[in-house]
């Protein structure tokens, strides 16, 4: 592919995850938080970030499983390829947010009982 056709494509292609991002995040996530699909899972043991790594390895699984078949099961390759690149940003934000909450908890002044303050 020449340099020039690639630009338009990654552009298209970054134009098109885009739109895909956010129409599959709509449909995924329940009221307000984006992250909801991922934190459903607790009561069984697995965490939201394990609950991502199973998804996001499903996800590389197909593109696996098309590389060495040719098979991409039913949805194209470029489609395949949006959603891995759609759950890095998904795994990024959610991982980031977790992050600031827990420097957040940790630098909250806490009370001492003996003193009343």
């Amino acid at each position: 592919m020449h340099r020039d056709d690639f630009k338009k494509y990654s552009a298209d292609f970054m134009r098109d995850q885009k739109t895909l991002l956010h129409h599959k995040g709509d449909a995924y996530a329940h009221g307000e938080n984006q992250f909801q699909n991922f934190m459903e899972n607790d009561d069984i043991g697995v965490g939201p970030e394990q609950t991502w790594a199973i998804f996001m390895r499903k996800h590389f699984n197909a593109i696996l499983h098309y590389v060495h078949t040719g098979d991409s099961g039913g949805e194209s390759i470029r489609s395949r390829c949006m959603d891995l690149a759609n759950f890095c940003v998904i795994g990024a934000a959610m991982m980031e947010e977790f992050e600031e909450n827990r420097k957040r908890v940790h630098s909250e002044p806490k009370e001492d009982f003996a003193s009343g303050t």
